[in-house]
């Protein structure tokens, strides 16, 4: 094989010249696979039932596209063999995969987080774009040190094949200045990015007396000024107590709990923040 022989990005619906050499008398036969990794690839055939002459064919993808060969993808590879089914001359393969794309290029805009936010370490967001980006795309965390951004990590699920779809999970693991970046598989420039934001370790909320006969009381720390929403929740998951809390106000919060049959209940303090969870024993 001459012409693809591995690395190349294809546009589907565009025409490619195949090339090869070979020293055979008959004609040959061209065939493609789209799934090259698999231990059995499915080979299609693109040219007539007689072959073709030469060292070279021309494939037109947008109209000879076999019925059944993925419409785009990372391992496609043509293989070259003789028509003679009696040939001893063994085929020729492309030398590594090439991939199909139906479009190249494309922008992606940042929904969530846009810049500015502080997040907290250890709280799993939501991580949203737009994008008319054709294939997979990867979303790339990079971090901001020295005033410099490093080289970016991938935190989107299936490494490089990336993801199709506009949101993704994230729970950081360490404080510091980020932002977030979602670009096509096969060519970084195409793509978008959110401003910098913030991690930081989660606000200090102690709880106590645990276990608690008659009440509990939640301590926030004195630099937190957020706004949440209380629930206290039952092991059946029932709402057994739910108030909004403005911690600018009020440091401390008690509950009373001398009414509560015994056992473990699990409060949460929702904020746009994101969520705090505690444990919380009730024990006469």
């Amino acid at each position: 094989m001459v012409q693809p022989d591995g690395g190349e990005q294809w546009i589907k619906g565009n025409k490619y010249r195949i090339s090869w050499t070979d020293n055979l008398k008959e004609k040959v036969k061209i065939e493609v696979t789209g799934d090259a990794n698999a231990g059995s690839p499915t080979w299609y055939e693109l040219t007539p039932s007689g072959g073709v002459g030469g060292s070279l064919w021309t494939w037109n993808t947008n109209t000879n596209w076999p019925g059944g060969l993925p419409t785009t993808g990372t391992h496609f590879k043509i293989r070259i063999s003789s028509t003679n089914s009696n040939s001893t001359t063994p085929p020729a393969v492309s030398a590594g995969e090439f991939s199909f794309v139906l479009t190249l290029g494309g922008t992606a805009t940042m929904q969530q987080p846009v810049g500015g936010e502080t997040w907290y370490v250890g709280t799993k967001y939501l991580i949203s774009w737009v994008d008319d980006i054709a294939e997979n795309v990867v979303v790339k965390l990079f971090t901001k040190s020295g005033g410099a951004w490093d080289a970016g990590t991938i935190i989107s699920p299936n490494g490089t094949s990336g993801v199709k779809g506009s949101t993704i999970y994230w729970k950081p693991t360490a404080a510091g200045t980020y932002k977030i970046r979602v670009e096509s598989i096969y060519d970084s420039q195409y793509g978008g990015e959110g401003g910098e934001f913030t991690v930081v370790q989660p606000l200090k909320v102690e709880l106590y007396p645990n276990p608690s006969t008659t009440q509990v009381t939640i301590k926030f720390s004195e630099e937190d000024n957020t706004n949440y929403t209380l629930t206290l929740y039952n092991r059946y998951n029932m709402r057994v107590i739910t108030k909004p809390v403005n911690t600018t106000y009020m440091k401390q919060v008690r509950i009373n709990t001398f009414n509560l049959p015994n056992g473990v209940y699990f409060l949460r303090l929702v904020s746009p923040k994101g969520v705090i969870s505690r444990k919380v024993i009730v024990q006469h």
